[in-house]
């Protein structure tokens, strides 16, 4: 399959149907193809960088999530209809400080992680699968992100046993796992 004009650097399989895959790469788009005509068919268009991880949903078949080089994060409904062009659904701009390199939802479909060269994984939640999605502004994702205590943030070196209440009212509410060098 030919369709990017740069380095491909990612790819997923839709779990939902099998007959849909989807690339992305330094071109800034997403490009999906139906493997039964082995033809590009649509286009999607949005990142303002390199395009470094996707996930489809396990369930909701037209569910795209794609991660980008600057932080960014976009959901993308495609429809069977779809054709040409496609803008996403949901941008996020500033979900990680780097590069989202790893995006993964939960076999649900009711979380999504997303780990970027920041060092942090992110646990994402959305409405029910079936639902409406809603659109996220920058300033509102902190709040769309799962809302369960797991205490504080430990940073590299810091004694993980120390003893801190998980569920103390000041604990932050997203998980933050530091990357450790051996």
């Amino acid at each position: 399959l030919f369709g990017h004009k740069n380095t491909v650097l990612a790819v997923a399989w839709n779990p939902s149907n099998g007959n849909w895959l989807a690339t992305s790469g330094r071109d800034h788009l997403i490009k999906l193809y139906d493997i039964r005509t082995n033809r590009e068919w649509l286009t999607l268009q949005g990142h303002d960088r390199e395009v470094c991880s996707l996930a489809w949903h396990p369930s909701q078949e037209g569910l795209l999530t794609s991660g980008g080089f600057n932080g960014s994060l976009a959901h993308w409904v495609i429809s069977h209809q779809a054709g040409g062009q496609l803008t996403p659904h949901t941008y996020i701009g500033r979900a990680h400080n780097y590069s989202v390199n790893m995006i993964a939802w939960h076999g649900f479909g009711h979380l999504l992680a997303t780990a970027s060269n920041d060092g942090i994984v992110k646990f994402w939640s959305r409405e029910p699968p079936g639902s409406a999605l809603t659109t996220l502004r920058q300033e509102e994702s902190q709040e769309q992100q799962l809302e369960l205590q797991y205490g504080p943030r430990l940073e590299a070196g810091q004694d993980s046993s120390a003893e801190a209440d998980p569920f103390a009212a000041d604990s932050k509410r997203t998980m933050h796992v530091r990357a450790r060098r051996m």
